[in-house]
């Protein structure tokens, strides 16, 4: 079990000061610490600390866990994009990645500093220093208004809470609740009962099984996608491939995480194609990663049976398009199929000259 200690902010003394800056991004850069945390501290405790510095111009956040720690010699590299370290007690874990390289991005643009101090199999410290643009002012004295960027950052606070409590409850409320939208939307086609089965079948929502075990990334996919797909949610490959096994029809489209712990994408792409015996043509998968090289990683995945690669960080507009097409690939590869079998039964039951000219539409 892990404990959370919050020492924020203490009743009865003064707020922390006031740093300026995006607080959309901000918040995702945190949130991006503590699901790394949580990754790597399956026991103990992660405390998050602030504290202003000397010279009363800086603020400095920490993140603190006691986990399985970095080795020194990755500590150098920790805040750029990786690629999967072979160590099999370290891919359990999975990688820390393209998360920090981001955020230190985000702190440096912010004017501030990310830096970490870790020990082996006794945890890690990250601390994001930022410049205070406002001395601290009592809780009762704050008066800010509710900016379009602050109400967005209380809400991913909010979802981060309920992540920190339960993160499988969360993934699984996520799933029940595109269950549920599915269902309602099959009761509207079912209640309408004058439309064609083909009109059901356009009517009916892409579904979208997205496999990452980063709560981060699967949120940033759920804003891209969501409006216009069904999106269903697997945590990691053993989610993933549960899915398959519990699922009477396939997701008409899957995303899937190359770097994930225990059991990566490029398993669950093997699980897919070769265990379960689902070609390309059935089950479109688009495999994303910052795997560097970037050349390297797309080889692989499409050796592997991917239908296509996209390089994290992604732009959401790409991530629809190539979703987007997907589905039509596959949808006009079965519009050919259908045609080709409609073909052959003819050929079955018909004398060669009759279905040629059917074919031809000679009446």
């Amino acid at each position: 079990l892990v404990k959370f200690e919050n020492n924020l902010t203490l009743p009865g003394q003064s707020c922390l000061p006031i740093v300026e800056g995006d607080a959309y991004k901000i918040t995702q850069v945190f949130y991006n610490i503590i699901t790394n945390s949580c990754k790597f501290c399956t026991f103990g405790k992660i405390s998050i600390d602030a504290s202003v510095n000397s010279t009363r111009d800086r603020l400095e956040v920490s993140i603190s866990d006691t986990g399985v720690g970095i080795n020194p010699e990755n500590v150098k590299r920790i805040f750029e994009p990786f690629e999967q370290e072979s160590n099999s007690s370290r891919r359990s874990f999975g990688g820390i990645g393209l998360g920090l390289a981001i955020s230190k991005n985000v702190i440096e643009l912010h004017g501030g500093n990310i830096f970490v101090k870790s020990t082996p199999t006794k945890g890690s410290t990250f601390t994001v220093s930022l410049p205070v643009t406002q001395k601290a002012v009592t809780l009762a004295a704050a008066q800010v208004p509710e900016s379009k960027d602050i109400r967005r950052a209380s809400s991913s606070a909010a979802s981060l809470q309920r992540f920190l409590l339960n993160e499988p409850a969360y993934a699984q409320r996520r799933e029940s609740e595109c269950i549920e939208r599915r269902e309602s939307d099959m009761s509207k086609q079912v209640s309408q009962g004058s439309g064609t089965s083909s009109s059901k079948k356009e009517d009916r929502k892409i579904v979208v099984l997205s496999v990452d075990d980063d709560i981060v990334n699967q949120e940033v996919i759920r804003s891209a996608l969501s409006d216009n797909y069904e999106l269903h949610v697997a945590m990691n490959g053993f989610e993933a491939v549960e899915y398959f096994s519990t699922r009477s029809k396939l997701p008409d489209v899957v995303l899937l995480d190359v770097m994930m712990p225990g059991f990566d994408g490029f398993e669950v792409l093997n699980e897919i194609r070769e265990v379960k015996k689902i070609p390309p043509t059935a089950l479109p998968v688009i495999m994303l990663s910052a795997m560097e090289p970037v050349d390297k990683a797309l080889i692989q995945s499409l050796k592997s049976g991917a239908n296509d690669y996209v390089s994290k960080p992604f732009d959401p507009d790409i991530l629809k398009a190539r979703v987007r097409t997907a589905v039509e690939v596959k949808r006009l590869t079965q519009v050919e199929n259908d045609s080709s079998n409609y073909t052959r039964l003819l050929h079955d039951i018909l004398p060669t000259h009759i279905v040629e000219r059917l074919v031809i539409g000679d009446r």
